[in-house]
């Protein structure tokens, strides 16, 4: 369904078939604020639910409402009994962003999207000056992981 009301929207392309999944549509798309705010209005108008994945300033996925990182984080913290303050997070692109923000503490790794910008200032995310796995140990360090 969601793929029939998207169809319509001459600004999204398809990716290639590999990058489809059953339960992820992923569309190439230059950034734009309104083109994102109509998506937003065509998938409510249509009593869809999904969630909206924006990375790398051009690729779009949409999920599952109830399919994230960061859900999927809760769910496994609470099946193994384990405080979300107590499971480190990293990343570097938009995809990444809902995981990120919230109650874990989040190392933003230097070679990350500017999607990730609006993070800066949040107490629980550390901007690592390194980039890739160079990166998430800086941000070990820094929340005392490791020495």
């Amino acid at each position: 369904m969601i793929r029939n009301v998207l169809a319509e929207l001459d600004f999204l392309e398809p990716q290639e078939d590999e990058a489809q999944k059953a339960f992820k549509l992923s569309y190439l798309m230059d950034y734009d604020q309104d083109n994102i705010a109509l998506i937003h209005q065509k998938l409510a108008e249509a009593k869809l639910r999904y969630s909206l994945i924006y990375s790398h300033g051009a690729f779009l996925d949409m999920i599952p409402q109830r399919a994230s990182k960061g859900r999927a984080l809760d769910y496994l913290g609470k099946k193994w009994d384990i405080p979300q303050n107590r499971i480190l997070v990293a990343g570097d692109s938009g995809n990444d962003e809902e995981m990120l923000q919230g109650k874990r503490p989040a190392i933003v790794v230097g070679n990350y999207s500017d999607e990730l910008a609006g993070l800066k200032g949040n107490r629980q995310v550390y901007f690592a000056q390194a980039n890739y796995a160079a990166g998430v140990i800086e941000g070990m360090k820094e929340y005392g992981y490791i020495e």
